[in-house]
């Protein structure tokens, strides 16, 4: 990415100095870890606008706090050879949490973005009642914490990705129509984990930061773009600057929900002829002839053999989508929707259809038509973006963790 010069004024009236020290070294992190290879203090220096001996303050500050590791020095002729800095592993961690309707995952990923611990847990046979399932991914994320302290890492954040309305203030899954839950309060039944203050997420919204953020405090060339993902359910996410804009009370983004045909079948929201009974995968299997337990590659073979239920699922899930997306890009003035979920596996056959909907329903397609990607196939999006998230906010404010 191209480098920004940032002058910053070092002494101005009115800036406290815990305030200068912190903007400082939030202009530092930022710079060693959108680089797309290790950088000197030199060239953070020029990046930033800040002193060479300020810059060498503060990455000394930050390698003692595990924020930044320094490589061997690099021989450029004469002077002090240069020293290389990027994002340090194995120091500081974060935990992710995923409550998926058929799974249950803890994700433990550190500041260079790798993972570092993992635990999976099938749904299909276990109860869905909020005590059991929390109580068993509480049980798994403490087990990854364990194992990642006993390797002297440092935990500083916990995030829980859930599908549905989540309230943050109140700690709080409102609903959850797909696991039948509302008003469940997730630390009465999570449990302790390493004394940290669990965030909660909704899963669209976690998931489309692994598209804004392939690794904590990197920006992807994506940051304006409509996510939508499909599993049992529908979600999207509204990303802008690199950010997901979830609305006034965080309940964005539910394009599940959006009715498609009023005299459609009824779904689990209450409601009749939402997208998600068009396009989600048990609406989808269905339509096929395939039972909701079937597998996407079940359904994938039936496509590949020209099956005629197949064809015409795929063709009215991609129809529905289309439409919805159209009216969602003339709302928003969205140039870009990236796919993720079940919709990435079944793409090859679901894009033209959304793409005949777009161009035949966004008023400005003939201008510019909106472009449709698909990102890559993580089978726990939401607990990777979950851990993304929880260290986005730690390198916001790296001088609360030294």
């Amino acid at each position: 990415m191209p480098s920004t010069r940032v002058r910053y004024a070092h002494s101005r009236p009115g800036v406290s100095q815990p305030l200068l020290r912190q903007t400082n070294l939030r202009l530092v992190v930022a710079s060693i870890y959108a680089a797309d290879e290790p950088v000197s203090r030199a060239r953070v220096a020029q990046q930033t606008g800040l002193t060479r001996s300020t810059v060498s303050r503060l990455v000394d500050e930050l390698i003692t706090g595990g924020f930044v590791d320094e490589l061997d020095p690099l021989a450029a002729g004469r002077g002090r050879p240069a020293v290389p800095l990027r994002p340090a592993a194995h120091t500081l961690v974060a935990l992710g949490l995923e409550v998926n309707v058929e799974h249950l995952c803890a994700r433990v990923v550190d500041l260079s973005g790798n993972m570092v611990a993992e635990e999976w847990l099938p749904m299909r046979d276990v109860a869905r009642d909020p005590a059991t399932v929390l109580g068993m991914l509480g049980d798994a994320g403490r087990r990854c914490l364990a194992e990642v302290q006993e390797q002297n890492m440092r935990p500083v954040s916990v995030v829980i990705g859930l599908p549905g309305l989540v309230d943050r203030a109140s700690d709080s899954v409102l609903w959850a129509p797909n696991l039948d839950w509302s008003d469940v309060r997730i630390s009465d039944l999570i449990g302790d984990l390493g004394g940290l203050t669990p965030v909660l997420g909704n899963e669209a919204d976690l998931a489309a930061y692994t598209v804004a953020s392939p690794m904590p405090g990197k920006p992807s060339e994506l940051q304006d773009f409509l996510y939508v993902s499909s599993e049992v359910g529908i979600g999207a996410a509204l990303v802008r600057d690199g950010r997901v804009l979830s609305g006034e009370n965080g309940w964005g983004g539910e394009l599940g929900h959006i009715m498609v045909n009023p005299n459609g079948p009824v779904c689990v929201c209450g409601s009749t002829g939402c997208l998600e009974q068009y396009a989600g995968r048990h609406a989808l299997l269905r339509a096929a002839g395939l039972p909701t337990t079937a597998a996407l590659d079940d359904l994938l073979a039936t496509l590949d053999d020209r099956d005629k239920a197949a064809l015409a699922a795929v063709q009215q899930a991609g129809t529905s989508l289309g439409r919805v997306l159209a009216s969602t890009i003339n709302l928003l003035d969205v140039g870009t929707v990236v796919l993720g979920g079940d919709l990435v596996a079944i793409a090859d056959h679901l894009l033209p259809v959304i793409e005949h909907e777009l161009r035949a329903h966004v008023l400005t397609a003939r201008w510019r038509t909106p472009q449709v990607q698909t990102v890559w196939f993580d089978p726990a999006p939401v607990a990777t973006g979950a851990t993304i998230f929880g260290l986005r906010q730690v390198l916001a404010e790296p001088a609360r963790w030294l």
